[in-house]
């Protein structure tokens, strides 16, 4: 599994040092985005926390185009699960085995980290569906309250995220930003109550994106 991390990490700089390479000897466009994400949970994040839809969840990423239709780029965000239990868990850590029960505050924190690409419809300038992808990794923390005591676990998961959304033109280099997207992390080995490590929501992003002329 660790081997399969370093390749995921390694395609990500090979993305990224090529695309740093090729803006000095590109002038196309290139666009910034910053977005609060309203996510709902799934699978395993749902029955892990216990929650409905989540608030607090941010996220920032870089796009560059190498066509009129085409962008490559970068993201990154963090997203917050928390609800309340009283069923029974079952820990299975180093320091700690056994079942824990009475009422327990459950967060997942989920931190996407990944390349991506998209293709738009319309030309620049003007309104822009879009629909993309993006591949990396996805830290995910997962960690239940019981009354003064604290178990969590932190693993990073290979992930996927697709996404479409809308880019809506409010002057010459500023949109705003509808999207949804659906992260999927997969298995990486046993999570902190010993189960599939499997995690999954569906994220709908909201903000603003700067365009810039690159030379």
């Amino acid at each position: 599994m660790k081997r399969a991390y370093t390749k995921v990490i390694k395609i990500m700089a090979l993305i990224a040092l090529a695309l740093v390479v090729s803006l000095p000897s590109m002038a196309n466009e290139s666009m910034t985005f910053l977005t609060w994400n309203i996510s709902i949970p799934n699978g395993n994040t749902k029955d892990f926390t216990k929650d409905s839809s989540s608030l607090r969840g941010v996220a920032a990423e870089f796009r560059y185009f190498v066509g009129p239709q085409f962008s490559v780029g970068l993201y990154g965000a963090w997203q917050v699960f928390n609800g309340s239990s009283d069923e029974l868990i079952a820990i299975d850590r180093e320091d700690f085995k056994g079942d824990v029960s009475g009422t327990q505050w459950r967060y997942v924190n989920a931190w996407p980290v990944m390349v991506n690409a998209h293709f738009y419809t319309g030309n620049p300038g003007g309104t822009r569906l879009f629909i993309g992808a993006g591949a990396g990794l996805i830290g995910i923390e997962e960690r239940v309250d019981i009354s003064v005591i604290a178990f969590q676990g932190t693993k990073w998961h290979f992930g996927i995220a697709p996404e479409v959304g809308i880019a809506y033109p409010l002057d010459y280099n500023m949109s705003l930003i509808v999207s949804g997207k659906y992260h999927y992390a997969f298995s990486a080995g046993d999570r902190l109550s010993a189960e599939s490590a499997t995690h999954s929501f569906i994220s709908i992003n909201i903000g603003l994106s700067f365009n810039t002329d690159m030379l």
